[in-house]
């Protein structure tokens, strides 16, 4: 199997922060947003919470040891398939649009679950295509991040009833990290 250059995000992608933030939601603001909908775009516009309380709860969960990284649980399947493919030889960094300050955080998070995988951190809200360029592979659960890559091959993890299926030509759909698995020993060598 080729050796492959691999993206993965970090939020949601591979640390599960959704359960995070729908739990800080419910101690913090007294509301109650199932996990499978605690999206952005959900909560937003469904004014479940206002723009200020979203923010205040990323920074909890990303910028925090104690409501954030030492009580988050990693993405089903994560951490295997992501071993497996460090033992397969591919060559892995974690992409992130989160604040500098949560990367050393994200680290730790990753050093605790036996993963020494580098971070590159783009900015808060910034687009990840100059760290994606020379990648073969990204993978990412938010579609509308994927759409303006150019990485040989996006797969998008949709994981949430919410999400559609669907999605534009040149991007995989997989619900699951061991779908992702099975698609990336199916590439063809890297150019």
């Amino acid at each position: 199997m080729p050796k492959l250059r691999i993206g993965i995000d970090y939020g949601d992608t591979l640390a599960d922060s959704v359960s995070l933030k729908s739990a800080i939601a419910s101690s913090g603001f007294k509301i109650t947003v199932d996990p499978i909908y605690f999206h952005r775009e959900y909560v937003l516009r469904e004014t479940v919470l206002s723009a200020e309380q979203y923010e205040m709860i990323l920074a909890l969960v990303y910028n925090t040891k104690t409501f954030g990284t030492d009580r988050m649980n990693p993405v089903a399947g994560a951490l295997d398939v992501v071993r497996k493919l460090q033992e397969d030889g591919h060559d892995l960094s974690i992409i992130t649009s989160h604040w500098e300050k949560s990367i050393p955080l994200a680290e730790e998070w990753l050093k605790q679950k036996g993963l020494d995988i580098p971070i590159i951190g783009v900015g808060k809200g910034r687009p990840k295509q100059e760290a994606c360029a020379q990648l073969d592979v990204y993978i990412d659960d938010e579609l509308r991040k994927l759409e303006t890559l150019t990485t040989h091959e996006l797969i998008w993890l949709c994981r949430f009833p919410l999400q559609t299926m669907e999605a534009p030509d040149g991007i995989t759909v997989a619900t699951s990290w061991y779908q992702i698995y099975q698609y990336i020993q199916r590439i063809p060598e890297a150019e």
